[in-house]
């Protein structure tokens, strides 16, 4: 017999709100300057062992800001690089809210995410009504794992107490849908360039999660 979906969960940054994509992008939205040598922080960021200790809840926020300053030889001072990871949310995707509360109208389903995030930038997503109206809200730093560790989806599987396909995810990171293919979920990727919540509305469709009107 087949399993139907019981729980749509949501990644956050590039699929339910927009996020800077650039350092330029971000120094841009906290008004700091960006300066000669800056070019390469993205991918120094990208696999940085203390992003991913910041995202595991490991060190907070001052620690965080500290390390990198150093590991960027100064570039940057620890309340530039505080101002400038502040800023990286923008805003939620249009239509994003609409689409939780129609998810949330369906007495089958119910809403979720699991983010790689940090303390710094949680209660600010969690304020967020798309966000705010999810039935669990799921993050690396609050179960001190992060994604695509497969720790960190058994661990939000406990949590829902869902598992395999009763679980439809979606994500924009390549890496992290695999660790989830691997586990029998159900998982479909955001391209952030496109509409998020219009790729959403097509997938649900796919996988016989009917939204009605």
């Amino acid at each position: 017999m087949t399993t139907s979906v019981s729980l749509v969960c949501f990644d956050l940054g590039g699929v339910v709100v927009r996020i800077c994509r650039t350092w330029a992008e971000a120094c841009a939205a906290a008004d700091v300057p960006l300066r000669d040598g800056a070019g390469d922080i993205p991918t120094f960021l990208r696999q940085n062992p203390t992003v991913h200790a910041f995202e595991r809840g490991e060190l907070d926020a001052g620690a965080f800001s500290q390390r990198i300053s150093e590991e960027i030889g100064a570039i940057y001072s620890p309340k530039e690089i505080h101002q400038v990871v502040d800023a990286w949310v923008l805003e939620e995707y249009e239509g994003m809210r609409d689409l939780v509360q129609s998810l949330n109208a369906l007495p089958e389903i119910e809403t979720a995410c699991l983010s790689n995030t940090n303390a710094l930038h949680w209660e600010d997503l969690r304020r967020m009504p798309p966000i705010r109206e999810l039935a669990h809200q799921h993050a690396s730093h609050l179960f001190g794992l992060r994604k695509p560790d497969e720790a960190c989806y058994r661990a939000f599987e406990e949590a829902v107490r869902r598992a395999g396909r009763e679980i439809l995810f979606f994500d924009d990171t390549p890496e992290n849908l695999d660790t989830a293919r691997r586990l029998d979920w159900r998982a479909e990727r955001i391209d952030h360039e496109g509409s998020p919540a219009q790729q959403i509305r097509a997938a649900l469709e796919k996988h016989s999660v009917n939204l009605g009107a």
